[in-house]
């Protein structure tokens, strides 16, 4: 399958930065009530969240259906992963339909929910980096566990594959590797949303909940262009 235009993944990257910039900087400054309806359940960020990632999983399903010979391995990956995200945003569901949930669930659930995420309560990054001392919990959050698969796959092997370091494994791997320009864009949005989290320290869970909407963003951008795509992406 071709990949998008060049002239179209420009319009994307400049349209993501620019709303990312809104998001992070401008709107908790001149409309704080905006950023406080982020981390609603049910809210406009969660519903977005879990369409970036049902869009993801949707072409994943497409392609190899598709009988698409790049990259299969991978897109069964991320199919089954963009799956449990779309659950998990959704709390499979239950925000939406508003089922009751098992009493099994509810009594070891931290917010009472259907989902997994909310299984394990383990310390934060914030707690951590604010009390400068080790927490063998921060391992045991499930955001935590995300953030770090998320910075490995898109950020940590990425860079020692373009350094020459792991290049032999990630052809042994056949791994769809994002380019340079990809990692920048990325790390981009990421400086922007951890500015906007120092500037608003009292909103750090509403800005919290926008990165993780450009995480699922990213993935469904990195499907759509790196994955049972018939070169690698520019």
């Amino acid at each position: 399958m071709k990949q998008p235009s060049l002239a179209i993944r420009v319009v994307v990257v400049a349209a993501t930065v620019l709303s990312a910039a809104v998001v992070f900087l401008l709107l908790p400054r001149i409309a704080p009530d905006v950023v406080e309806a982020f981390d609603r359940e049910g809210g406009p960020v969660e519903l977005l969240s879990a369409l970036f990632y049902l869009v993801g999983f949707s072409l994943c399903v497409y392609r190899l259906a598709a009988k698409t010979s790049h990259n299969r391995p991978y897109l069964v990956l991320w199919a089954g992963a963009c799956f449990l995200f779309v659950g998990e945003e959704t709390s499979w569901l239950q925000h939406m339909i508003g089922y009751g949930t098992p009493d099994a669930i509810r009594d070891v659930n931290v917010q009472q929910e259907f989902n997994l995420h909310n299984l394990l309560e383990g310390g934060s990054l914030h707690e951590a980096f604010g009390s400068g001392k080790f927490d063998y919990k921060l391992f045991l959050n499930p955001n935590t566990m995300f953030y770090l698969g998320f910075f490995s796959y898109f950020f940590v092997f990425p860079v020692l594959v373009h350094a020459k370091w792991l290049a032999g494994l990630a052809r042994k791997l056949k791994f769809p590797l994002p380019t340079i320009g990809f990692i920048v864009f990325l790390l981009a949005v990421l400086t922007l949303s951890t500015v906007g989290y120092l500037l608003a320290p009292e909103m750090r869970n509403e800005i919290s909940e926008a990165r993780e909407l450009y995480f699922a963003l990213f993935i469904m951008l990195y499907v759509v262009v790196y994955l049972g795509t018939e070169e690698p992406g520019a």
